[in-house]
Formats: C-alpha cells, structure tokens, sequence
C-alpha cells in the first residue's frame, strides 16, 4: 500500500477520487464512473467495508501499490499530497472528486452495470489473463476496460459493446 501518513490524511470521497483517477484517467467520463461503480459495488458487497478500505486494500487497485506502476503509483501520491495540503488539485483530480461525491452520494448510476472487477480488454485477451477473469460474468466494455461481475450470474450481452473486434476494427 502507499505511503500511511499522507493516505491517513485524505477523506474517503479524495481516496476514491485518486483511485478513480490513478485507474482510469485516460479513459472517457463513462469509464471513470465505471470504475467508482466497481468500488461502490465492493463496498456494498461486502459487510463492514467503507470506501478507503476497499480502495486501499493490498493488491485490488494497483494505482495505491508500487507493482501497478512506479510512475502511477508515484503520480497518485503527489495528487495524494496536494490534496491533503488544500492544494487547488487539476482540473481532472476535481472532476474525479465529483464523481467520488456523486458515487457515494448515490446520485450517479452504476455505469458498471453491477460489476466487482475489472480489467484491461488487453490483459482479458491475453494468455496472460487471470483465471478468475474467466469465470466472471461481463457486464460492461467501457474504453480499454473490460467490466466483470462475480455473482455467478450467466453470461449477457454486456453494456457498452462486446468483446468481439467490429467489422475491418480491433477490440
């Protein structure tokens, strides 16, 4: 996990932002909400987790831990320390904390359509996917996401598209 003192300063709604963020901030504003619907689908999944300890839980969002990347693992961190400064965070850090506020209100819908997971389309047509991501139902395929749920479920089409290559395109 990261570095204790400066993530013991920050409030859920700016641990969930900057998980948001560090997540998917190259992504359009559908999978950043995506991605917040996954944590809030955790939180409410599972008894007595709240948003900081879902987000920040040993290897389930590789942004807050050096093995995600050093370089995002690091960028986070300073976003991480301008917030808790009362820094002016960049224009994306606040439109991640308005998504971080509009998911934990409840005023922003499940753009996830019920997952608990996700992942890149990259690594979940890879041989190198994880099992688990095998076993789970797709809901969603948002930008460069792949979105799973684990309630054992059967398969549906999933929201945003499927995982096959358009005509001519690649996936």
């Amino acid at each position: 996990m990261s570095d204790p003192t400066i993530v013991d300063r920050l409030t859920a709604i700016q641990v969930l932002a900057l998980t948001i963020w560090g997540e998917a901030r190259s992504e359009s504003l559908e999978g950043r909400v995506a991605v917040a619907s996954v944590v809030r689908n955790r939180v409410r999944g599972r008894e007595g987790r709240d948003y900081r300890t879902v987000c920040l839980a040993p290897f389930q969002f590789s942004c807050w831990g050096k093995r995600g990347g050093e370089q995002n693992h690091a960028a986070v961190l300073d976003q991480a320390h301008r917030l808790a400064d009362g820094g002016l965070p960049p224009p994306l850090v606040r439109e991640c904390l308005w998504i971080a506020e509009g998911v934990i209100s409840g005023d922003l819908l499940d753009a996830s359509a019920g997952a608990d997971h996700y992942l890149t389309r990259a690594l979940y047509d890879s041989p190198a996917a994880p099992a688990w991501a095998k076993r789970f139902r797709v809901t969603a395929c948002i930008g460069r996401h792949v979105f799973l749920a684990s309630d054992g479920r059967p398969e549906r089409e999933p929201v945003g598209g499927d995982l096959r290559p358009a005509a001519g395109g690649t996936a």
